[in-house]
């Protein structure tokens, strides 16, 4: 779900405001079409690396997508946690 958001909002950046093409647009940033792709279609997450070439080809911030990212995927990180029913070293009876 939050790639869905980081994708729609890089391709409003590269590929609306900017009007270019994923290929033209992954020539400006040195990286792979493919890799680019992946990103703008919400398959691959945006690293930090993507995001500063992006914020310096299209001067544009995107540290705050990297930040919903982190977020969702620290939620993500919890709910797997919570299901292996680890407890808090605090939680047990002691012996």
């Amino acid at each position: 779900m939050i790639l869905e958001r980081v994708s729609v909002a890089l391709k409003a950046v590269i590929l609306i405001d900017a009007g270019d093409t994923v290929t033209r647009a992954a020539e400006r940033l040195g990286v792979g079409r493919p890799a680019l792709s992946n990103v703008l279609n919400g398959t691959s997450e945006l690293s930090p690396e993507m995001s500063a070439r992006i914020d310096r080809v299209y001067e544009c911030y995107t540290s705050h997508l990297l930040q919903a990212q982190l977020r969702a995927d620290a939620k993500l990180a919890k709910e797997k946690i919570a299901q292996l029913g680890l407890k808090s070293r605090y939680s047990e009876d002691e012996a």
